[in-house]
C-alpha cells in the first residue's frame, strides 16, 4: 500500500506556510495515478496558496509496483549521492519501514534498484515499461558515449538518460555542464547485441538486493566487456 502523511513546508518564493503529501512509499499498482504523476513531472509538487509558486519538495521514498515486481529507493539526493545512505539501502533493506520487502527478497523475480532523484526513477519507469532490462539499457547508453568520443567531451556530460514516447523514438537525452543539451538515438541492435553476447558479464555486475544501475555502473561493465574483446 502507498504510505503518506501531511507536512507544512516554506514557500521558496514569498516564504509562507503550504501543505503537501509527503510520501514514505508508493504503490503504483494500487495508485496508478501517482505513477502517471512521476512522468508528468508533477509528483511531489506543492502549490503555495498565498503566491501561486509551484515547487518540489525532494525527500526519500520508496516506490513500488508490485505488476512489474519492481521496487525503486530514490535517495533524494541535492548534488552528490551519500555514499553513506547507499550502503544503508544496500545493507539493510529489512529495516526500510517496507513491511513486506524481506518476503520479496525471497523472490527471485523481484528487482530493486536505487536511484538518485525523480528523474533516475523516471528513466527507470519508461525503461520498463518499453519492455527493456535497464542493466543492458545502462551497457549501451555507456558505449554509445565511448563511440560519440570524436564529437563529445565525456567530462563534459552531466546527466544522459533514456527517453521514449508515443511521439519520441527512444533516445538518449544528453545534459552537459556547459548547459548545453543534446541527444543520441538509442539503436536497439546494439541492445539486442550485449543482451545476447555478454548477458553473463551483465549478470555477474548485478546483486539481489537494492542496487545503483546507472551510467557509472554501466562503464564497469563496458570495461569488462573490452578485457574480453582484447583477449
Amino acid at each position: 500500500m502507498s504510505m503518506k502523511k501531511t507536512i507544512s513546508v516554506k514557500c521558496p518564493k514569498c516564504g509562507c506556510e503550504m501543505e503537501t503529501t509527503m510520501w514514505r512509499s508508493i504503490n503504483v499498482t494500487m495508485n496508478p495515478e501517482l505513477k502517471q504523476k512521476i512522468l508528468d513531472d508533477t509528483f511531489n509538487e506543492a502549490v503555495c496558496g498565498n503566491c501561486g509558486k509551484s515547487a518540489h519538495i525532494m525527500y526519500p521514498f520508496w516506490y513500488h509496483d508490485m505488476k512489474q515486481e519492481r521496487m525503486v529507493y530514490v535517495l533524494a539526493s541535492q548534488g552528490e549521492d551519500d555514499p553513506e545512505q547507499i550502503e544503508k539501502i544496500e545493507s539493510l533493506p529489512q529495516q526500510l519501514g517496507v513491511d513486506t520487502i524481506s518476503d520479496m527478497l525471497e523472490d527471485a523475480n523481484y528487482e530493486f534498484r536505487i536511484v538518485s532523484d525523480l528523474n533516475g526513477l523516471k528513466e527507470k519507469i519508461l525503461i520498463w515499461d518499453a519492455g527493456l532490462d535497464d542493466c543492458v539499457v545502462e551497457v549501451v547508453k555507456a558505449f554509445t558515449l565511448i563511440m560519440a568520443q570524436e564529437q563529445l567531451d565525456l567530462d563534459n556530460v552531466q546527466e544522459a538518460f533514456f527517453y521514449a514516447s508515443s511521439e519520441v523514438e527512444p533516445e538518449f537525452q544528453l545534459y552537459l555542464k556547459d548547459g548545453k543539451n543534446g541527444y543520441t538515438p538509442f539503436i536497439k541492435e546494439s541492445y539486442d547485441k550485449m543482451l545476447w553476447e555478454y548477458a553473463d558479464i551483465i549478470e555477474c555486475h548485478k546483486t539481489h538486493k537494492p542496487q545503483k544501475i546507472d551510467l557509472e555502473w554501466g562503464f564497469q561493465v563496458v570495461e569488462d566487456i573490452l578485457g574480453r574483446r582484447a583477449k
